[in-house]
């Protein structure tokens, strides 16, 4: 399975099983409501957390075939690290792991400075790539908000 194959198959799986999860959970329609805005806001996390993954990937691979790499290389570890903490947090809320908000948490943080070091730099990829870590923040706070009550 490639790497595109895999996402795919890992967005999905986080949006049935949380979906289902979800309507498990359920007690009235108040509660159907709050799920309903829960379900949109995870499918919003989960296309923003794989738009940020690969636009950090990109970013990284593309600095690291720059002439000028050392100049980029906070740029390169950056993104790297972002896109593994995204992934990982797309897997620990997939099994509704105990830790999801603290890696939400972080999430943001990772993105945030993410997007500070790539908006520094003038490449396309860069840009894309402090553009998608802004919208994976957005899409973590709006999902903290939701869960938390």
């Amino acid at each position: 399975m490639d790497g595109e194959t895999c996402l795919k198959y890992l967005v999905e799986s986080v949006e049935q099983r949380h979906n289902f999860l979800s309507y498990i959970r359920i007690g009235g329609n108040a509660n159907q409501i709050l799920c309903a805005m829960a379900g949109q806001e995870l499918n919003l996390l989960v296309k923003a957390m794989a738009r940020c993954i690969h636009a950090c990937e990109r970013c990284a691979a593309d600095c690291l075939n720059e002439r000028d790499a050392p100049q980029v290389r906070t740029c390169i570890s950056t993104s790297l690290d972002c896109a593994d903490i995204c992934s990982l947090t797309l897997k620990m809320i997939s099994r509704e792991s105990t830790y999801w908000d603290h890696l939400l948490q972080l999430c943001v943080r990772v993105c945030q400075d993410c997007a500070k070091e790539c908006g520094k730099h003038n490449a396309l990829t860069c840009q894309d790539c402090a553009e998608a870590c802004q919208y994976c923040i957005v899409a973590c706070e709006q999902y903290i908000t939701i869960e938390m009550n």
